[in-house]
């Protein structure tokens, strides 16, 4: 394990670039920012590679900081604060074992939009062997006037979809190519029935979701299928496995 950042007792909104150049499994996150009150922070994390493209953890550049620690979270244990009260984040870089980082190469991470009255803490941590796999975390739009739009998963573990009132159903195609159909609130059951406590707060509650989002396991899902009306747009957030 390695500190890479202590903002604690200091006024700091933006993280700036930090570089870890040893191969780590995961990150440890820990603040006093609760996590209801960070919807506006973000997060960039990537292996910068001198010889070749940049591999990007977080595609598309700054992803939400909630989504990606919602993502990483499930199937693994709840979200929970740590023995002194502070919220503490797990976020998973690989399927198991530390990053191969090469010559030359580095581990990229940023925080933006930070309470800068609230401290924030960021560890590596390592294991005992070398990843063949590493996470992706994403996010994929359908735009207002859209109405139906299919997301292929096969290669994704997990996804987040929007809770929104402008959802008629969704169609779901399993492995077994058997399709079902399920209203938003069939597959938002579901979903917390598969993974029951999702989250423990800061005062100990417990919470078997989160407000606005479905959180769903998709090892045996290759699509998913939105139906929705035109007056939302709808995002859906995935873990893929690269």
């Amino acid at each position: 394990m390695a500190q890479i950042l202590d903002t604690f007792g200091k006024t700091i909104a933006n993280t700036g670039v930090l570089q870890v150049l040893k191969g780590c499994e995961s990150l440890l996150i820990e603040t006093d920012q609760p996590f209801a009150a960070s919807d506006n922070v973000q997060i960039r994390i990537l292996i910068q590679r001198p010889s070749a493209k940049d591999i990007l953890i977080t595609e598309g550049g700054l992803l939400s900081f909630k989504k990606v620690v919602m993502l990483s979270s499930m199937g693994a244990g709840a979200i929970m604060p740590n023995p002194e009260g502070k919220a503490s984040y797990h976020i998973q870089l690989t399927t198991g074992g530390n990053l191969p980082l090469k010559g030359g190469e580095s581990l990229r991470i940023e925080l933006k939009g930070l309470d800068s009255t609230n401290g924030w803490m960021i560890n590596t941590i390592e294991t005992y062997n070398v990843a063949t796999h590493v996470y992706r975390y994403g996010q994929q739009i359908l735009g207002t006037t859209d109405r139906k739009q299919d997301y292929n998963t096969t290669n994704y573990d997990a996804v987040i979809l929007d809770k929104l009132g402008t959802i008629d159903y969704y169609r779901v195609l399993f492995n077994n190519d058997a399709q079902v159909e399920y209203t938003q609130s069939e597959l938002d059951a579901l979903a917390r029935f598969s993974d029951p406590i999702q989250q423990i707060d800061t005062a100990g509650t417990v919470k078997t979701g989160f407000q606005g989002s479905i959180c769903l396991p998709t090892r045996l899902i290759k699509s998913i299928q939105v139906n929705k009306d035109d007056k939302q747009a709808f995002n859906i957030y995935y873990r893929e496995i690269a």
